[in-house]
Parts: structure tokens; sequence; C-alpha cells
């Protein structure tokens, strides 16, 4: 595999200008779903990916993956991957929630599919 970048454009829509984001990855899917309450919810199962894209947020890797919603209600953030065989032929599925200055999450994204191939 020879590596790869994938931007994610994210748009919680202008009434979450300001809050902030955080995007998470899994690589075991989209169900069962991580629960924020009623109509809350980020299709991405939990796996250890998910926790690298936590732990390895911001990174060289996972550029920009928590930050704040800009006054139009966006943001952008991108999934940089090495080259390496250990990602080859795999289906990784990232999301984001938007959460307010109390830690309320207050949106969430459908997932994003990148494949990655030999």
């Amino acid at each position: 595999m020879h590596g790869g970048l994938q931007t994610l454009y994210l748009d919680a829509g202008a009434a979450h200008a300001g809050s902030a984001y955080v995007v998470l990855g899994s690589a075991s899917g989209t169900a069962p779903g991580l629960s924020f309450g009623p109509n809350l919810e980020l299709a991405l199962a939990f796996d250890a990916y998910m926790l690298a894209t936590l732990t390895l947020a911001n990174s060289s890797f996972l550029q920009r993956t928590v930050g704040l919603i800009d006054a139009r209600g966006r943001a952008s953030a991108a999934i940089v991957l090495p080259p390496a065989q250990v990602f080859a032929d795999a289906e990784l599925h990232h999301g984001f929630f938007v959460f307010d200055a109390t830690g309320l999450v207050t949106a969430t994204s459908n997932p994003q599919l990148l494949e990655l191939l030999r």
C-alpha cells in the first residue's frame, strides 16, 4: 500500500458555530453505534482503532480531528496513512460529534467510508 490522505469536510450547521468537535474512526464497521441520547447516535462500532483515533487526535496521522466548528458551522480534518501493509484491504469508517461548552453532545454525523486497497 502506498499510503494516502482522506480529507473530511465537517458540516454541523451554523447553529453549532463555535462548538467543539471530535472525529472518531472504526475498523469494525458502523454497528452498534455510540449513543449520546435520544436521536443522537454516531454510527461507529467501538474498537481498538477508535481508541487510536482518540489517543492520536491532532497528530500527524489524524490532523485537526479535535477542534472548533467555524462561524459557518464547518470544519475539516484529515486522515493521513503511511505506506503499511497493516492497512491493506481494510475498510475504515470516520464520523464526528459536536458538543457544547457543558460537554453535552448536540450533533452527530453520518459515517464516511475509507477503503484501503493494495
